[in-house]
C-alpha cells in the first residue's frame, strides 16, 4: 500500500489582506490553538496532539516569497518544514 505524503493533503488559504496563511490537513474543522512561536499556531484536536492544521499571522513578513516563486508554492513550502517541525503540538515540558 502506498502512503501519502500528508503535504498534498493539505489545504491553504491565503488571506492577502490580513496577511494570514491558513493551512488545514485534510478538511478544516474546529480545533485549538497552540502558539508554539510568534505569531505561528499550531492547531489540534485534544487529546489527541498531532498537528492538524497551522495558522500564521504576519505571513510573509516572517516568510518573504521570493519573486520568482508563485506564493502558494512558498506557503506549501513552509507549512511542509514546519509540519515536519512540529508533527504534534509540544508538552510544557518540552519549551522548557
Amino acid at each position: 500500500m502506498a502512503s501519502i505524503n500528508p503535504i498534498f493533503a493539505v489545504q491553504l488559504h491565503y488571506d492577502e489582506e490580513g496577511d494570514v496563511l491558513y493551512a488545514s490537513v485534510d478538511k478544516p474543522r474546529q480545533a485549538l490553538s497552540f502558539e508554539v512561536d510568534t505569531d505561528i499556531l499550531l492547531r489540534y484536536v485534544p487529546p489527541d496532539p498531532t498537528t492538524i492544521g497551522i495558522t500564521i499571522l504576519g505571513f510573509l513578513g516572517h516568510y518573504p516569497c521570493p519573486l520568482d516563486i508563485p506564493l502558494l508554492d512558498h506557503a506549501r513550502h513552509v507549512v511542509s518544514r514546519l509540519l515536519e517541525q512540529y508533527p504534534q503540538v509540544p508538552k510544557d515540558d518540552d519549551l522548557l
